[in-house]
């Protein structure tokens, strides 16, 4: 069945906070699915240092001794024993590899190198602005930006701005011509590897047990002195609360300036005391109406809702219902509390999971990020009911993403 037992419950069209377009939010019924094949393996790029040895490097990422045999099969090493410094060894992390998975996240052919900034000073320099005069035309930077590093100078030309003639006459004064995305990833992980001696690529990352967050990346770095992780994108698609969240687990995310973000904040409202004073501050919000206290409950007498804990007794009970109240028991699991409060508005309540895509209006190639709750549909408005989060930075994320908040 697998997820054909997801069924769409509703879509839910937000302002979208960024990218300036609206954004769809879908939610879903939580149905039992089967747990997600792992798509591809991991490939960790090691520059080989003085002393190191291929059972060091092992360790070093805690892999077992019996993968010598894989990782010397991998780089065509027709001695395991013999690894020279300055090469670099391809290491696979333990996973499942599905034949056909193409890499993602490849550089578009017509895209423009705006992400130079966030690896300049680390071996690289990047220049934008200026020209250079050449006999047959003129470059201009803006368009065709050039790069130094390792003590060589590139002209980036993916978007085949140069005529024959032109790239010519660089070359001939000192510049190497970079026409395609693959030469240009080449460029950027050498320059990683000069500087941080190990990365992976194209990865995944998964943060958060009852909250959950799925990241893709373009390269991380884990330092394994100061036990830092980092993150570097070739396109500018990771929001700014969204690099906060990822931020309270330790991660931090360069990559190239982002757009602005626009579109309405949803709202927040935390639900606070007992759990009758939870329920009756829930039906005063989604009503408008202020409860009044009423012996043991708490009573809404315009639309005739009784509040009351579960262990109320039966004649107080009976005598509200008999002046036409509705009855809404408070129990100590506070998710049937909310169905049966709701119910007696009524308003269309389902528990669903809530799953949010970045970038906006794709299906999470960048980032998918799920948390399960209710959803009640009043004629005003939806708001979404959670019990909590995992990491504070959660809530401002949601809210951001347009999201109509109850904390109970």
């Amino acid at each position: 069945m697998g997820w054909k037992r997801f069924i769409a419950a509703l879509l839910i069209i937000l302002p979208a906070p960024a990218y300036g377009s609206r954004n769809i939010y879908k939610i879903n019924i939580i149905r039992i699915r089967k747990a997600q094949e792992n798509t591809g393996k991991k490939i960790i790029y090691y520059k080989i240092k003085p002393g190191d040895t291929l059972y060091g490097i092992l360790r070093k990422y805690n892999l077992p001794l019996k993968m010598i045999g894989e990782v010397a099969k991998l780089n065509k090493l027709k001695n395991p024993n013999l690894i020279l410094k300055g090469h670099i060894l391809k290491i696979p992390l333990p996973g499942v590899k599905k034949k056909g998975v193409k890499e993602k996240f490849k550089i578009a052919n017509n895209v423009v190198p705006d992400f130079f900034p966030i690896i300049n000073g680390r071996g690289f320099r990047s220049y934008k602005k200026g020209m250079i005069l050449l006999n047959s035309g003129t470059v201009n930077l803006q368009q065709n930006p050039v790069v130094t590093t390792g003590g060589n100078n590139y002209i980036i030309d993916l978007n085949n701005n140069l005529t024959e003639q032109e790239i010519k006459e660089l070359q001939n004064i000192g510049y190497k011509v970079i026409k395609n995305k693959n030469q240009l990833r080449k460029l950027v992980e050498e320059n990683l590897l000069n500087t941080f001696g190990s990365f992976e690529a194209n990865g995944t990352i998964k943060l958060g047990t009852f909250d959950r967050l799925t990241y893709h990346y373009d390269y991380l770095i884990y330092d394994m002195e100061t036990g830092s992780t980092k993150i570097f994108n070739l396109t500018p698609d990771t929001p700014k609360e969204l690099k906060n969240l990822l931020s309270a687990y330790g991660i931090t995310v360069e990559q190239p300036e982002a757009k602005s973000e626009k579109g309405e904040s949803g709202t927040l409202k935390i639900l606070t005391g007992t759990n009758i004073e939870k329920i009756t501050e829930l039906i005063h919000l989604l009503t408008g109406e202020k409860a009044i206290k009423d012996g043991n409950g708490y009573s809404f007498n315009r639309h005739k809702i009784f509040v009351v804990k579960e262990m109320t007794s039966p004649e107080e009970i009976t005598k509200k219902k008999m002046a036409g109240f509705t009855i809404a028991k408070v129990y100590p699991d506070m998710g049937k509390s909310i169905r049966e409060a709701v119910n007696t508005i009524p308003f269309a309540i389902q528990r669903i999971k809530l799953i949010i895509v970045e970038p906006p209006g794709t299906e999470g190639k960048r980032s998918r990020f799920e948390i399960k709750g209710f959803s009640i549909e009043t004629p005003n408005r939806t708001y979404f009911l959670i019990p909590g989060v995992e990491k504070p930075e959660e809530i401002p994320y949601l809210i951001s993403r347009g999201i109509n908040l109850i904390v109970y």
